[in-house]
């Protein structure tokens, strides 16, 4: 006798249909809700699969066009090209200023205007360089400060909620 695995919904189908029933009795089974037919069984096994399937996702985009639309492409060169960016950080004399870039930019602590700016003030700054890397005394490879070169230009008045 060979046996082979069903699906439990092929499994009742084929358990409820045998040789010795009638027609009249098949038709009783399906009036009380059963299935009665190989094709009634597959269709009702697809609408369980279209209900449990997950809905489907809206397509991101490829990278390639993201990259083409970011701000940091439409840039441009960055070099001395004036930026928003927002304090983070005051530590003695510098102040560390997230503008949106790889490494965030250090400057120099006015000596006129160093009260009013604390973490979370928005400034302008001038950017020098993205990354300040190089060749240090005697070294055979680039060493990056992992950070970015730029001067304060003062505070940026009027802008409260960028996004950075």
């Amino acid at each position: 006798m060979i046996r082979c695995r069903l699906s439990p919904v092929l499994r009742t189908v084929a358990n409820s249909r045998s040789c010795s029933r009638t027609p009249s009795e098949d038709a009783e089974e399906t009036e009380a809700g059963k299935i009665a037919s190989f094709g009634e069984a597959f269709k009702k096994l697809e609408s369980f699969r279209e209900i449990n399937s997950e809905p489907k996702k809206e397509k991101e985009p490829p990278f390639a066009t993201l990259l083409r639309n970011s701000k940091f492409v439409k840039l441009g060169n960055p070099e001395k090209k004036i930026l928003v960016g927002k304090v983070y950080n005051v530590f003695e004399n510098d102040i560390y200023v997230d503008f949106g870039g790889k490494f965030p930019a250090i400057c120099k602590r006015p000596a006129r205007s160093a009260i009013d700016i604390v973490p979370g003030t928005f400034v302008r700054i001038r950017l020098l360089d993205m990354e300040i890397a190089s060749r240090f005394l005697g070294a055979e490879q680039d060493l990056s400060l992992l950070e970015a070169d730029a001067t304060l230009l003062g505070i940026a008045h009027g802008a409260k909620n960028i996004d950075l």
